[in-house]
């Protein structure tokens, strides 16, 4: 099932990109958003809750970390 096939990478992709940013201070988005971050209901609603905007304009946003950070050392 295509849809499955899919929905299974998505969520593989997110987890990815969650557990990168995990361990970022920052995160930079260009706009209007990027699709190479699969923004599922549960990475956005973890990113809202763990990075709020410091600056933003025309094409960019640049977010700060707001909780502390693993998997560093």
């Amino acid at each position: 099932d295509p849809g499955r096939y899919s929905a299974y990478h998505c969520n593989d992709l997110a987890e990815q990109w969650k557990e990168w940013m995990t361990r970022a201070d920052y995160v930079v988005q260009a706009w209007p958003p990027s699709t190479l971050i699969p923004w599922t209901p549960d990475l956005h609603s973890w990113f809202v809750h763990n990075y709020k905007a410091v600056h933003q304009e025309p094409g960019i946003s640049i977010f700060k970390r707001i909780t502390p950070a693993t998997g560093t050392t």
